[in-house]
């Protein structure tokens, strides 16, 4: 993989940045990304990154949870909902 310019890669971080602020302006919405983030990252996140990466990577998982979260509201999943609280199917 070829290295980024350092120009570059201030423009993805702040690009992130201004996604999640974006995304997560609703406070119910950033609360509880943050809270499904926090919990994600404490079973599989990386402590010892860089604290930079460390904090970019957070925003974009959140900006993820945030985005189905608006979904879920807008009544995207309605009919899947449905499915996946009725759980699967017996086939016998």
């Amino acid at each position: 993989m070829p290295d980024l310019p350092e120009s570059r890669l201030i423009e993805w971080a702040e690009a992130i940045e201004q996604l999640h602020e974006h995304m997560t302006r609703e406070e119910t919405d950033g609360r509880i990304a943050a809270t499904a983030t926090t919990n994600l990252w404490s079973d599989f996140g990386y402590p010892g990154g860089p604290p930079r990466m460390v904090t970019l990577v957070r925003q974009a998982i959140e900006i993820g949870y945030a985005a189905a979260l608006r979904d879920v509201r807008d009544g995207d999943f309605d009919e899947l909902i449905e499915v996946w609280q009725a759980g699967p199917e017996d086939d016998d």
